[in-house]
């Protein structure tokens, strides 16, 4: 069951965060495609996020490496929006890193008290953060 749920995450990963990143438009816009993309996936916060139970406890073991590799591929595919911008590569890896830290743990304290709101509020600032002094 656990598995068929990595699966499906993995797959809507790649097949609708992925290309949103890939896309025509600025890094900006990019971002915030993407950003819409996961508001979808967690119901606008409503839904937890999985990655953190698959982390904790015994579950870690089994599926460390298939979230390892997820979470790598999408802060990669980030990072190289950022270059593409004009981010240097260690800057625009710390800001992809920064960018699964916002979104996993907003869904996570947004569950924790109950207010979904944390979560949309993370997602419409993030594409803003991410972007930060662009080409200076």
């Amino acid at each position: 069951m656990v598995q068929a749920v990595m699966d499906y995450l993995e797959r809507w990963l790649a097949e609708n965060v992925l290309p949103s990143l890939q896309g025509e438009g600025t890094a900006l816009e990019k971002l915030q495609r993407m950003c819409d993309r996961l508001s979808e996936l967690y119901e606008a916060g409503r839904q937890p996020c999985m990655s953190a139970t698959l982390l904790l406890g015994s579950a870690r073991d089994l599926f460390h490496d298939h979230v390892q590799a997820r979470y790598c591929a999408w802060i990669g595919a980030v990072a190289q929006v950022l270059m593409d911008a004009g981010l240097d590569r260690t800057t625009a890896q710390q800001r992809g890193e920064d960018m699964v830290i916002t979104i996993q743990g907003s869904l996570i304290v947004a569950q924790g008290v109950g207010n979904p709101n944390i979560f949309q509020r993370s997602l419409q600032q993030l594409p803003q953060q991410l972007c930060r002094n662009l080409g200076k």
